[in-house]
């Protein structure tokens, strides 16, 4: 629990400064203008983006923070409270449903809620995960009809979610490629599922944490009994990282990530989490005072982080599965741990196989294996065709832990 106390102080206080790349990158950005910062999960775009936030809220001028989940926009209230209380009022979020228009927060007990205010200007207009807000006509709409000629952009978005196709208004770009809240072992282990090819080689974790290996809990499942079984390997996920990190308090540091808002339903009926104060990702980020344990669908949960992430059903025989193994991997700073049925044909197929090599992790050694997996012809075609072709051959060894069913 120390060793974990102690990284959570260092990472807050490396996230109020710039590391050398990102201060070269950004400082390449123009004063004024419209800007499109693309970056890998974890990049520390977020953050960015609410510090340029907070230097116009403290002149004195209303900013507009869009993101498709209430979660990040609630994050995005509560970091700006507790910077500046009453800079709140001046900080406005659009979320989905984008039509509803503009929405602040209000602190009601020791909460933050949002209401519907649709009467102000913005001298700056922050949209994060931007690949998501404008791959969709809706939200796009939405977000244009907040912008004045006044106004300034500042896109975020995410370079390796295949994101080529969308059309962004016009805007100097530039790009950062080192993640900054993961260690090692995630980095390594979400190239696997990282869009990019060549290009997402240049990704590099700047933490000199190697971080414990990926735990795997998959099974076999009956229909009938499919969610208990959920349920019991969720608690031995639990025991798994309390073992790991003993003495240390589980709540505001686990998110556990599941397919959809069903899938979470029918999981928390199964009693797993009952000795645990369990909230949605939305519910959190308004608390001001109090921890939870986050147990939400993956959509919610964008632009967001916690120490352990638990990625728990995400896996299945579609392309789609890719994206959220990546987008759940990528909210975790220092263990991953998945709770899947075995599904033939899974992006998780080859766990069954694979054993934890009894060696140190050595960074450079699974960028080089990460190498052979480049060629991303492979997602979108036939999936357990991938799986046999690019995912057992290519992962990082160090990555997998030795499955323990």
């Amino acid at each position: 629990a120390c060793f974990v106390e102690a990284l959570e102080k260092k990472r807050a206080a490396d996230a109020e400064r710039l590391t050398p790349h990102q201060r070269e990158v950004l400082d390449s950005l123009p004063a004024t203008g419209d800007v499109h910062l693309r970056a890998p999960a974890g990049a520390g775009k977020t953050h960015w983006g609410l510090h340029r936030a907070h230097a116009e809220i403290e002149r004195g001028a209303n900013v507009l923070f869009c993101a498709r989940n209430e979660a990040l926009a609630l994050f995005a209230c509560r970091w700006i409270y507790r910077r500046c209380p009453a800079g709140l009022e001046r900080l406005f979020v659009l979320v989905d449903p984008f039509a509803e228009g503009p929405r602040r927060a209000l602190r009601e007990g020791d909460a933050l809620r949002l209401v519907s205010d649709a009467t102000a200007s913005f001298s700056l207009v922050v949209v994060d995960e931007a690949h998501h807000v404008y791959a969709n006509d809706a939200r796009r709409k939405a977000v244009e009809s907040c912008v004045s000629p006044s106004s300034k952009r500042v896109l975020l978005s995410d370079a390796s979610q295949g994101a080529s196709a969308v059309a962004y208004p016009p805007a100097h770009a530039a790009e950062l490629t080192e993640v900054v809240r993961c260690s090692q072992r995630v980095v390594a282990g979400a190239m696997a599922f990282q869009l990019g090819g060549d290009r997402k080689l240049l990704t590099a974790s700047v933490s000199e944490d190697a971080g414990p290996p990926l735990k795997s809990f998959l099974f076999d499942a009956e229909e009938e009994t499919r969610f208990e079984a959920y349920g019991k390997y969720c608690q031995a996920a639990l025991v798994h990282v309390s073992t790991s990190f003993p003495g240390l308090d589980l709540h505001d540091r686990v998110c556990v990530a599941v397919p959809d808002d069903a899938f979470r339903r029918q999981l928390l009926e199964t009693g797993a989490f009952d000795n645990y104060r369990v909230r949605t990702a939305a519910g959190a980020s308004a608390e001001l005072v109090g921890t939870s344990l986050v147990v939400d669908a993956i959509d919610n949960l964008d632009g967001l982080e916690r120490l352990v992430v638990i990625c728990c059903g995400l896996d299945a025989v579609k392309d789609e599965t890719r994206s959220s193994l990546y987008r759940a991997v990528t909210r975790a700073h220092l263990m991953v741990v998945v709770v899947n049925e075995f599904l033939r044909g899974g992006w998780l197929e080859f766990l069954g196989s694979v054993r934890l090599k009894d060696e140190r992790f050595d960074a450079r050694d699974a960028l080089e294996r990460c190498r052979l997996s480049a060629a991303d012809d492979a997602v979108g075609a036939d999936v357990s065709a991938a799986v046999e072709a690019r995912l057992s051959s290519t992962f990082p060894s160090a990555v997998v832990a030795e499955l323990r069913l």
